[in-house]
C-alpha cells in the first residue's frame, strides 16, 4: 500500500494510492496516518477497506508529510561509506546519532525556509524507515518485525551552522522545512529488501548504488531502545509518531524557494540516498 496525507497544512487528511495512481480519502477508515494506524491491526485495517469504493480526491492537493503525530526524528551520520568518502571524513567507529527537531517536518513539495544568515543550504535524499509499534531492546532478527514501512525523506541541512560552528549538529540539520517526508509511505509488504535502494541526483536525476554501511535491522535497533508507537526509522534518521502534534518553534523569518527537486525526487519514490527515521 502507498499511504498518503494530503491538504492544507495542520489539516491533513489520511489518504491511499489506488491502483490508477489516484488518491482515495481514507478518513473514514482511519483518522490520519499516525500512531495505532501504523500497527500491524491499524495497516490490516486499511488492507482490508475497498480501495475502489473510498471517495476520489480531486484535483491536485497539497501532500503533507506521509507520517502524522511524529513525536522525535533520530538521524544516523555518514552512514554510507561514499558520503563519508566525498566529504573527507572517517569512517566513525561508533555510529554517529543526533536528531532533527520535528518542527522541521514538512510535505514533500512544500517551499523550503532559508534561515537568515544561511550560506551553505545542502540536502540529500534518503530511504526513511517508519516503525509502527511500541518496542524496547529488539533482537537483531526481530527488528524488522516493528517496521510499517519506508518513506522518502529529504534531509536539509545549512552546514556553517552544523559543523563550522561550535555546538550539536542540530542546529543545522532542525530548521524549519528543514524535513520533507514523503510522497507516500510504502508499507513494507512491498518492500522486501530495503537495502537496495538507489540515489537520484539532479539535474540529469541519475541514479548511483550507496553503500550503507549498517543493516536496516541494526538501524532500527539503534532507534528503538526507547521506542513507540507510530515511529519512523530510515537508513540514517528515525522519528517516533504519535497520535498528537508536536509544538512548533519559532524561526527567524528568512527567504522561501520552490522545491523542483522533490517533485522529482517524489517520484523516484523509495530511492532515497540516505536514510531517515521517525520515532
Amino acid at each position: 500500500m502507498k499511504l498518503v496525507r494530503f491538504g492544507p497544512r495542520g489539516r491533513e487528511k489520511p489518504g491511499i494510492i489506488d491502483s490508477k495512481g489516484a488518491i482515495r480519502d481514507l478518513s473514514k477508515v482511519v483518522p490520519d496516518i499516525a500512531g495505532e494506524a501504523l500497527s500491524p491491526k491499524g495497516l490490516a485495517k486499511i488492507r482490508k477497506a475497498p480501495i475502489e469504493k473510498l471517495p476520489l480526491v480531486r484535483g491536485n492537493p497539497r501532500l503533507g508529510a506521509c507520517v502524522g503525530g511524529i513525536g522525535n526524528l533520530i538521524a544516523i551520520g555518514l552512514n554510507y561509506s561514499d558520503h563519508a568518502a566525498e566529504t573527507g571524513s572517517p569512517i566513525p567507529k561508533e555510529p554517529i546519532i543526533f536528531n532533527k527537531v520535528t518542527s522541521c517536518i514538512c510535505g514533500p513539495n512544500d517551499d523550503t525556509i532559508i534561515p537568515k544568515d544561511s550560506s551553505k543550504l545542502d540536502w540529500e535524499v534518503e530511504l526513511a524507515i517508519v516503525i509502527g509499534q511500541r518496542a524496547r531492546y529488539l533482537s537483531k532478527n526481530k527488528a524488522l518485525d516493528v517496521v510499517a514501512g519506508y518513506c522518502l525523506g529529504n534531509d536539509v541541512s545549512e552546514r556553517l551552522f552544523q559543523i563550522e560552528r561550535s555546538g550539536q549538529w542540530v542546529k543545522g540539520k532542525s530548521a524549519e522545512s528543514f524535513g520533507p517526508l514523503g510522497p507516500w509511505l510504502v508499507t513494507k509488504d512491498e518492500i522486501r529488501d530495503p537495502q537496495r535502494r538507489q540515489r537520484a541526483e539532479p539535474p540529469a536525476r541519475q541514479h548511483r548504488h550507496h553503500d550503507l554501511r549498517l543493516q536496516a535491522s541494526r538501524l532500527v535497533l539503534l532507534a528503538v531502545f526507547r521506542a513507540g508507537a507510530g515511529r519512523r526509522h530510515s537508513h540514517r534518521h528515525a522519528a517516533r509518531g504519535r497520535a498528537r502534534h508536536e509544538a512548533r518553534v519559532e524561526i527567524p523569518q528568512g527567504r522561501r524557494r520552490g522545491h523542483a527537486r522533490h517533485r522529482w525526487a517524489g517520484r523516484a519514490a523509495a530511492e532515497g540516498g540516505e536514510g531517515e527515521a521517525v520515532v
